[in-house]
């Protein structure tokens, strides 16, 4: 977030881009997927302590834990001004474009879960979009979301972004130990988090020094 704001929107362009080929490739062919084959027998392999401390961790990025979190700071802002309002109601706005960016790509790109293998995915319909969703795996809302978190709240301190990249990667990898995502997935969550970070703040940014 200390990047000149022409620097941000070049970087936030450039994963967007990268996270679009992506997300091409990904719906077209199974090549980006194929290489967690091997992780299956590793996950089948986790004991049940591996696996409550990685859905802890996980659910450290769900949408109700996330979403909190920025309520909570914005509030604080709002009252206490324990960091710059600007930028926490900007982490909200980038919250709720992040959420509504992954619920279409996911009904776009349309590939299941791992741990539903090829299952038929009922046709889509007002009704059963949500639930669609939740069955969709590319790209991850919890890395998505969790990635938006770190990048706004990463300036605050040295030792927070470090905190907060740290809790980023091991939520990656409960994803996918999990087999609730393939890697693709997740590395999809980071770039799309961080493009539209990037390129929202840049604008943002642009707009309020006018």
């Amino acid at each position: 977030m200390r990047l000149k704001p022409k620097l941000k929107l070049v970087c936030g362009a450039v994963a967007l881009l990268i996270f679009t080929a992506v997300a091409v490739i990904n719906k077209y062919t199974p090549l980006l997927r194929s290489p967690d084959e091997y992780l299956i027998v590793f996950s089948s392999r986790l004991t049940s302590q591996a696996v409550w401390l990685m859905t802890v961790i996980s659910v450290a990025a769900s949408i109700y834990c996330v979403w909190a979190i920025a309520l909570l700071l914005l509030m604080l802002s709002l009252t206490m001004k324990l960091l710059p309002k600007h930028i926490i109601v900007q982490l909200v706005a980038v919250l709720a474009a992040t959420e509504v960016l992954t619920a279409l790509i996911k009904l776009l790109v349309g590939v299941p879960r791992p741990l539903l293998g090829h299952a038929e995915v009922q046709s889509l319909s007002v009704n059963n979009a949500l639930h669609i969703v939740g069955m969709m795996s590319f790209p991850s809302g919890h890395v998505a979301r969790f990635t938006v978190l770190s990048v706004y709240l990463g300036y605050t301190s040295k030792a927070a972004a470090v905190l907060l990249y740290v809790l980023l990667l091991l939520v990656a990898v409960s994803r996918v130990l999990l087999r609730s995502h393939y890697c693709v997935d997740v590395l999809g969550g980071f770039l799309l988090g961080v493009g539209t970070s990037l390129t929202i703040n840049s604008l943002l940014t642009d707009y309020r020094r006018r």
